[in-house]
């Protein structure tokens, strides 16, 4: 059990609903845009109203005017019966399988599968020195029917190609309701769930795994919270970048190690970041790391901007935050940032995400979005779309610059 420290949690908790950052991750997956959403003012507004159309209809017109009063249990019948109509229909989704769409199928005839929906945010972290290598992958299966499906996650061919060995794959519930996540805790007798792991065979190789959690049950406009974890050994292997003398910069030439496009890169040294091009595509070469544009790394991840006599930056909003990627840099060096005393927030469920202990290490982290996931999650054998945030990281080692005058090495205290 994680108890709140300090003033801020607890602030956490009244403003948002969740004390760790966890929470703010899973306010922003557990949305989709199928669902209708429907505020509890605007709910309290539909029942204020029918009170009070109910109670004028039955009192003036059927009680004074036609001085009827058994009509009112007609009259009050059929308000609630179309009240219900009108409140069903306004909760269809709002957009339906685009095949389904190009048929002319409706969305109250959609399959359950293709009303189905996942979104994600997936991390993938490489030691660049040694191959080793793991991934974490978070996401909410919404259904907007009930429903009990298999859901099953493997590799994609981008990743499983990159991957020489893999130790385990695996596919699990992850993550309940409650003070740290937020949301509604609600007891339910669902039928426990299987979690199988196995092996199966991509071509010649025997390395790449698949898991499923089979028979899950899915309630109708409800969501799910699964997690993929991995850990493997991938084929990498690059030079260490250099240190320029007397400074904390780094010098020398950059190449993309990932075997895929980076996009929108950051390269991350102690207290200071280097911004790729948009886009640093597969094998692409920086020949000389001064021409990139260059900022301090803390000011950067609270939005802080110089001014004539002073600096501002952008507090972090516990209700929302636009950017999932800006969610996600903050997840990754969530102390860098200031911890709690910047978010408000505890960092501990996904604390192991958190690499700001590392930046005064002798490393460097290559960050980076990429295009496609690399990892795959079908529900009974069908691919699962919806909104996906896949990043990169890859940890680069780092050597004292060497002195041009005596050859020794200089190390900055």
């Amino acid at each position: 059990v994680i108890e709140p420290v300090g003033d801020e949690a607890e602030a956490s908790i009244r403003i948002g609903g969740y004390r760790d950052l966890s929470g703010h991750v899973r306010r922003k997956l557990d949305q989709f845009t199928l669902k209708r959403s429907f505020s509890l003012a605007s709910i309290a507004v539909v029942i204020g109203g029918l009170f009070l159309f109910v109670a004028p209809l039955d009192n003036y017109l059927v009680t004074r005017r036609l001085r009827r009063p058994l009509l009112g249990w007609l009259t009050f019948s059929t308000v609630a019966v179309a009240c219900s109509v009108a409140l069903i229909a306004a909760a269809r989704p709002v957009a339906i399988n685009p095949q389904s769409a190009s048929s002319g199928q409706s969305s109250s005839a959609a399959t359950p599968l293709a009303l189905a929906r996942m979104n994600s945010m997936e991390f993938l972290d490489v030691d660049l020195a040694t191959g080793l290598s793991r991934l974490h992958r978070w996401g909410f299966v919404y259904s907007h029917h009930a429903a009990t499906v298999s859901l099953k996650s493997s590799p994609t061919p981008l990743l499983a190609d990159w991957l020489t060995e893999t130790d385990h794959f695996l596919l699990a519930p992850f993550g309940y309701p409650g003070r740290d996540l937020g949301g509604i805790q609600i007891e339910t007798n669902a039928a426990p769930q299987t979690v199988s792991i196995r092996a199966s065979q991509r071509g010649s190789r025997a390395d790449a795994f698949e898991s499923l959690i089979d028979q899950s049950p899915l309630l109708p406009r409800s969501s799910k919270s699964i997690a993929v974890s991995v850990q493997a050994s991938c084929d990498s292997a690059v030079e260490s970048l250099q240190m320029q003398a007397g400074t904390e910069l780094l010098q020398g030439q950059l190449k993309n190690p990932f075997p895929a496009d980076l996009l929108d890169g950051m390269l991350i040294y102690q207290n200071w970041v280097y911004f790729l091009p948009s886009r640093f595509p597969v094998g692409g070469i920086i020949s000389n790391l001064d021409t990139l544009r260059q900022k301090n790394f803390r000011w950067q991840l609270s939005r802080q901007r110089a001014l004539e006599s002073s600096s501002e930056g952008e507090s972090w909003n516990v209700i929302d935050v636009e950017s999932t990627q800006r969610l996600a840099e903050m997840l990754m060096f969530h102390e860098s940032a200031g911890g709690v005393r910047y978010t408000s927030l505890q960092h501990e469920i996904l604390g192991d995400l958190d690499f700001s202990h590392l930046l005064n290490a002798d490393r460097a982290f290559l960050v980076g979005r990429v295009a496609q996931p690399w990892t795959e999650i079908t529900m009974n054998d069908q691919l699962l779309s919806g909104e996906s945030l896949s990043m990169v990281r890859g940890v680069w080692p780092v050597r004292p610059a060497k002195s041009s005058l005596t050859g020794s090495t200089i190390i900055d205290d």
